[in-house]
This record gives structure tokens, sequence and C-alpha cells, in this order.
């Protein structure tokens, strides 16, 4: 079934049943309301009733004038009302073929009970479970009887049972309008939800078929348009990470191909003859095939920190102290460049993977010789921020630096800023990339900046341990 149907009958059912509860809710409380409001009604009759009893024991000090004559109650009972059924006596010495009159069998009359002070029962009949609503009789302001009414359970007459049941059928006929209405509402309220998750479903199937640019139009602020917003970054998402892929394997084909054209170019000279097969020619072919295996296993790092699949083994790792032993090969060689380097007491101290770490300084000294005007200068510092409970690491170099534009794509797998970094035995712009995966698994944070000797300054940031050492 479709769901634009399921939400139909859900919604109509719920009111439905809403609309049921309420027309019992409604008849139960009518029913119990009239009720209480003849039981009312009939109290409120009895108030002659009492104020006859009264003045007749006032007259007589007693209630005897009534227990020895019946008659006498009977016509208290009629002359005030409460039962019409009541026919006088005729005269006493008159004729008359009628026979005594019964006793009352009205409404009232039949649930009345007349009671001494001891609540004593003198007239009418209690049964164990009636609870009738006493009225005091009193006689200078004491209490000389009790006039008692038994409440009624049911309706029982027939007035009263008609109008309860004209009363049920208002009420059904309201709940069958209010259903139907609820229906009228419940069709294009089913179609407004059902209608924008078609076009989510529409949409998700565009992009599972390879249409990465269908988008979804919506205005709606709900959950629903929450879900279509979700469906259009995921879509932009998608195309932005095709483009990537599609853009990576260009370049990876490109870097790959400059190597194998040299090492191509060269051996055929070497095969024709024009190069002599000497130590010259040997050197150059081998610095190719560095070259060449550089890139390989650069690409093979980024991959696996791509998918994760890099093991990090996490010790309590000296920054400063790896950072001297890393650059000291540097600091000796014919690099022709400055490098300085200062610390912080006490030293900086942070749980890390000691070999990425040293993989990492690497690339960044390499990316520095690489792309620094000779001579130059490197600059390097590490510190201990206790404000942040962090290890941080600035590494800045000398001219030429970078565009503005491109400082947030310096991390990018293969960018390189051509027109100022670049040089003819440059890298193929895997190192920073690589570099910004080890802080991204060691819980730090990277980023780059203009340094102030014209080049460029990588800020690297790692969450500390407690504890240092100086």
């Amino acid at each position: 079934m479709r769901l634009k149907y399921q939400l139909f009958i859900t919604l109509l059912i719920a009111s439905a049943l809403l609309v049921a509860v309420i027309l019992v809710i409604n008849s139960l409380s009518f029913s119990r309301g009239f009720l209480s409001y003849i039981n009312s009604a009939e109290a409120a009759k009895l108030k002659p009733l009492a104020t006859a009893l009264e003045a007749q024991y006032a007259k007589d000090g007693n209630w005897d004038s009534l227990t020895d004559n019946p008659q006498a109650w009977h016509a208290l009972l009629f002359e005030n009302g409460v039962d019409s059924r009541f026919i006088r006596r005729p005269p006493k010495g008159r004729q008359t073929n009628k026979r005594p009159p019964p006793p009352p069998t009205g409404r009232i009359g039949q649930r009345l009970v007349l009671a001494n002070h001891e609540k004593e029962t003198l007239f009418g009949r209690l049964k164990r479970q009636d609870e009738p609503n006493w009225q005091e009789l009193k006689h200078q302001d004491k209490v000389v009887g009790y006039l008692g009414l038994v409440g009624l359970k049911r309706l029982d007459q027939q007035f009263d049972q008609a109008f309860e049941r004209q009363q049920m059928k208002s009420f059904a006929l309201a709940g069958l309008c209010m259903v139907f209405l609820s229906a009228l509402l419940a069709a294009p309220l089913a179609s407004r939800i059902v209608k924008p998750i078609l076009s989510v479903k529409s949409t998700v199937a565009e992009i599972s078929q390879g249409n990465l640019e269908h988008r979804i139009e919506t205005k709606r602020r709900d959950e629903i348009g929450d879900l279509a917003t979700d469906i259009n970054k995921l879509g932009e998402t998608l195309e932005q990470n095709r483009e990537a892929r599609h853009r990576l394997i260009a370049e990876i084909s490109h870097e790959l191909r400059t190597p194998v054209a040299v090492l191509q170019g060269e051996l055929e000279a070497l095969q024709d003859g024009v190069r002599e097969l000497n130590s010259e020619s040997i050197n150059s072919l081998h610095t190719e095939t560095i070259r060449l295996n550089r890139l390989i296993d650069d690409l093979h790092t980024l991959s696996l920190a791509n998918t994760g699949a890099l093991e990090y083994q996490m010790q309590p790792v000296n920054l400063a102290e790896l950072v001297q032993t890393q650059i000291s090969g540097y600091q000796t060689s014919e690099s022709d460049l400055n490098i300085s380097l200062q610390t912080s007491v006490p030293a900086p101290i942070f749980n890390a993977d000691k070999q990425r770490i040293q993989q990492l300084i690497d690339n960044l000294m390499q990316n520095s010789i690489r792309y620094t005007d000779k001579p130059g200068s490197v600059s390097i510092s590490v510190e201990n921020d206790t404000t942040k409970n962090s290890v941080k690491l600035h590494w800045s170099d000398s001219s030429p630096g970078v565009e503005d534009t491109a400082l947030e794509k310096l991390f990018d797998p293969l960018f390189r800023a051509e027109k100022s970094r670049s040089r003819e035995f440059g890298g193929a712009g895997l190192g920073l990339s690589i570099v910004k995966k080890i802080v991204d698994a060691h819980h730090g944070t990277c980023t780059a900046t203009h340094s102030e000797s014209g080049g460029l300054t990588i800020s690297i940031s790692f969450p500390s341990i407690q504890g240092t050492h100086s």
C-alpha cells in the first residue's frame, strides 16, 4: 500500500478513535449529569413536604398521627405535589363504591422515606444498598425526624429515556460529521506529507544513477525540509568527491608520467647511442627511480591514511627532542638553509606515534627545501600552551610565499602553487597532505599562514598529556 493511503487511513482511524472516545465520555457525562439533575430537581420538590411535616409534628408533638393513620401520610404527599395518584377518602358517613386509595406508586413516592430522630423508618422501605438523601425535620431547633429520598440510579421514565436517546443520536450524528470532516482534512494532509517525500525519493534515485547535479527545490522548514537539505548537501558532496577523484586520477597519472617519461627518454637515448652509459647517466636514472619510488610511497601512505589503515603506536613523545634529532642531518648538510630551533621549558610531552611524527617533520623539511629560495632560512619553535593544554609546533620558512587563495588548498592532495613555490625538482604535492592526515590521526589541528620572512608558516597543535619533563 502506498504511503499516502497509509497516512490517510492512519489519520482517519486516529480521528475516528478520538471521536469515539469523546462520544463515550460525553455519553457517560451526560447520563450521569442528567440523572444528577433529575435527583436534584426531585429533592427540591420535597421542601414543601418537609415544611408540612414539621408543622404536623409541631401540632401533634409526635408522629403518631401519621403512623396510626397512613392515609394522613398519603394525604400530605398529595397535598404537597409529591404523589398525584393519591385519592382522598370520602368523608365519614358518605357512601361510595370506590375502593380505598392504593399506596403511592409515583416515581418520588415509591422512593420516599420518613424516619424518626433515630432514623428508624416510619414510612417507606429501604434496601441495604440504598443511600437516601436525608433532610432534617426540626421542631424548636431540635431534630425530630428525617425525610429521605432514594436517588435514581437509572432513567426509568419514558420521557427521560426518550430525551437521553435523542441526545445520544445527536452525539452520534456529530461524531459522524467529525469523522467525515477528518477524512476531508486527512486527504490533503497526507498528500502534503507524501509529496516532498516523493521528491526526495526521485532525487535519491537520480543521484544513485549518477546524476549528481540533481537537487530538491523546497522551502519547507520542518523535518522533511531538513531531509531535503541534507540530500542536496549529499549530492553536492558526492559531486565534489567525483570531481576530486577525477582530478586526483588525472594528476596522479601526470605525476607518474613525468619520471616514467624521463626514464624512457634516457633509456632510449642510451639504446640509440645518443648518450653514453657512464656513471652520470646511471646516476640520472637512479635519481628518477628514487623520485618515482618516493611518489609511489607517498601515494600509498596517503591512500592508507584516507582509508584509516595506517597503524599508530601511541606513546609519550618529547616533541622538542624528536624535532632536534630529525633536523640535525639537514643542519649539517649543504642545503643552503639556515635552520634554527627554539623550544620551551619544560619540554612538551604528548601521546604520539614516533615514526609518524618523524615522517611529518621530514615532510615539512622537504617542503621547505624544495620551495625556498637559496640561501633561505627555516625557523622552528616548539612550545607548551598551558592555557589550552596543548603542544604546538610552528614551522616557518622564507620566501617565496603563496597567494591567499592557495593557503586553504595547500593540504589538498597533489596541490602545488605553481607560480610561486614549485621548482624543477619539486615534489608531487603530497607531503603536506600526509602531514594533515598524520595531525588528524593525533586529534590535532593544522593551519597554514604567511610567515614574517615572506614564506609559509605551518602551525600544528597536538593535545598534551598531564605532566611534563624538564
